[in-house]
């Protein structure tokens, strides 16, 4: 019996990575596109994802 086949387990669809418009996203945008993490900037309309910042930053700060 396949994982399929067996009762409450359906097959789920890959991850797609959302395709920007023509001419890139802007800011209005980040807040509806789903599942982006919490800290993702855009440079020139592409996000870019950044790592959280650590304390080691804020004491150096």
């Amino acid at each position: 019996m396949s994982a399929a086949s067996e009762p409450g387990l359906e097959e789920q669809e890959p991850y797609r990575w959302p395709v920007p418009p023509e001419g890139g996203w802007t800011a209005d945008d980040l807040d509806r596109i789903p599942g982006l993490p919490p800290h993702t900037a855009l440079i020139d309309g592409s996000p870019v994802f950044m790592s959280p910042q650590r304390k080691f930053h804020t004491r150096a700060m």
